[in-house]
């Protein structure tokens, strides 16, 4: 697991609960790393930020759905405060364009670090209805990152493109090692 991840958990409960939150998580989690120590490009055990996450959860008696929900969230914040916004946006002018190319900076990270166990994503239009999507994430993850996901394009929507999303999960399976899921996404439209 790249830092990115747990760097960003780290900057969420500094900067939203205080130093004292994040060292209690630390201890009482195990994890042995100094403040700030999340070098991004480096790889940590992925057991890392499930352990964060937990002790978090627990000491702020909040639903590690509502965490990771707020995780997508930050991980954009974070990302853009890290000087990536550019690749965050995928070069991207609206939410419909944004959404198509979501895999995109794991395309790019592959390359440079063909080993990474990224997740993948692929899009398509609903046979229904044209103004919406279907979003698939597929990951050897289990179903911990797929709130995150939801905080990220939730971000992403109303913070660059002025879009209200609105996410339904139609599948969440696991099959064989690979878990996928999938939502409904409606609101890729610019509000009036």
């Amino acid at each position: 697991m790249f830092g990115w991840i747990c760097g960003s958990m780290e900057d969420l409960v500094i900067s939203q609960f205080g130093e004292e939150t994040w060292l209690e998580v630390l201890q009482l989690s195990g994890v042995k790393i100094e403040k700030g120590e999340f070098f991004h490009s480096i790889d940590f055990p992925e057991e890392y930020i499930y352990r964060l996450v937990d002790c978090f959860c627990t000491i702020k008696s909040m639903s590690q759905r509502d965490v990771m929900l707020a995780f997508g969230v930050h991980f954009a914040v974070y990302i853009a405060k890290c000087g990536m916004e550019k690749i965050l946006l995928c070069s991207s002018t609206s939410m419909r364009e944004w959404i198509h190319k979501i895999g995109e900076p794991h395309r790019l990270m592959r390359i440079k670090y063909p080993t990474a166990n990224l997740p993948d994503f692929r899009v398509e239009p609903d046979a229904n209805d044209p103004r919406v999507v279907v979003l698939h994430y597929y990951s050897t993850r289990s179903v911990f990152f797929e709130p995150l996901v939801e905080g990220l394009c939730y971000h992403m929507a109303q913070n660059y493109f002025s879009c209200k999303l609105d996410m339904q999960v139609l599948v969440s399976e696991q099959i064989d090692a690979l878990h996928h899921c999938s939502w409904l996404v409606r609101g890729l439209e610019p509000l009036e």
